[in-house]
């Protein structure tokens, strides 16, 4: 193996955090922040970001929880409106390391109410079961 190449990532999700908090103080190459870091979109980058402080690269992909209050194409605008050249987000993006032969690719799996094939009786059914569903804007 080419020692060169060699890399520290840490992966962390489902962080929930409701204030800036340092998750890690480890040193490492990347980070990927892998959804549920807050709980609006503009919270998810800022606390994601101080969450890791000494990461040289933050890959960040969303979860449910990183838009509630918001509908996931505002939050999507918000979170991306917020990226910076070393801490980007990745929605059905792929990312290249700059210094490094390594390429992240970022998607969500957001759940598909068509794909039952009734998305009314869907939410008629489980609406009150699944609480994200009251949370995030249609």
């Amino acid at each position: 193996m080419n020692k060169e190449n060699d890399m520290d990532i840490h992966i962390l999700s489902d962080l929930h955090l409701t204030k800036p908090l340092v998750v890690s103080d480890l040193k490492s190459d990347l980070c990927i922040l892998a959804g549920d870091i807050s709980e609006t979109p503009l919270n998810a980058m800022l606390y994601g970001r101080r969450s890791v402080p000494n990461a040289s690269f933050i890959t960040q992909i969303s979860g449910n929880h990183d838009c509630i209050g918001y509908s996931l194409e505002e939050g999507i605008s918000i979170i991306e409106k917020n990226q910076t050249d070393t801490h980007v987000f990745l929605e059905d993006r792929i990312w290249y390391h700059p210094l490094k032969p390594l390429r992240v690719i970022g998607a969500t799996l957001w759940t598909d109410l068509e794909a039952c094939g009734n998305s009314e009786l869907f939410l008629e059914k489980y609406y009150d079961a699944i609480h994200d569903f009251k949370r995030i804007k249609n």
